[in-house]
């Protein structure tokens, strides 16, 4: 896997190929993620769900939404990965514009080429009608810890502590994390 980070950008650009992997269930807190699938086929699992992407196809995964892929050796997978803040701060507008002259950039270093980038670009406004509609609001302590944890992966948060900090017990702790971002904080 080879990852392109951009300082100018809130973008991240991650290749993956010529490997055998079954990523499991996970979900990603802080970004959104657009991914289109460039060579081979990748099965998407989300929600209970399942499905192929083929050559071509593209797929969005936003943010604490539980999901896993697999994808065989012969698949090259184009994903990109937009901070959550940025969705949420920004208009459509200035959004694409950014988006944009990050992709006009990873053309000219030949990261992706254009028919990537436009799947990518058009793959903004689908990230905002996500977040327009989603319209689930998760408990403000439950957020705070949620990026705690993701912030600081290097801590080892026990349960106990946790809910301690949080002055539940570490069984309701458990139900309403799950409840609020799709995993329990063991995960």
């Amino acid at each position: 896997m080879r990852y392109y980070q951009y300082e100018k950008y809130p973008i991240e650009l991650v290749v993956s190929e010529n490997i055998d992997k079954h990523f499991d269930s996970h979900n990603h807190v802080g970004h959104y993620v657009s991914a289109v699938v460039i060579q081979g086929e990748v099965t998407v699992y989300q929600e209970g769900r399942e499905w192929v992407c083929h050559g071509g196809d593209i797929f969005i995964i936003p943010p604490y939404v539980v999901h896993s892929v697999c994808q065989g050796r012969d698949v090259r997978l184009l994903s990109m990965c937009m901070e959550t803040a940025f969705i949420e701060e920004t208009d459509l507008e200035t959004a694409e514009g950014i988006v944009r002259a990050a992709l006009e950039d990873a053309v000219e270093q030949e990261i992706l080429g254009e028919v990537q980038k436009e799947k990518l670009l058009a793959s903004v406004r689908e990230v905002f009608h996500i977040r327009n509609k989603s319209g689930k609001e998760m408990d403000a302590g439950i957020k705070i810890l949620a990026d705690k944890i993701t912030s600081h992966p290097e801590y080892e948060l026990s349960v106990e502590t946790m809910a301690a900090e949080s002055f539940v017990s570490k069984y309701y702790l458990i139900r309403k994390f799950k409840r609020n971002v799709g995993m329990t904080p063991h995960r």
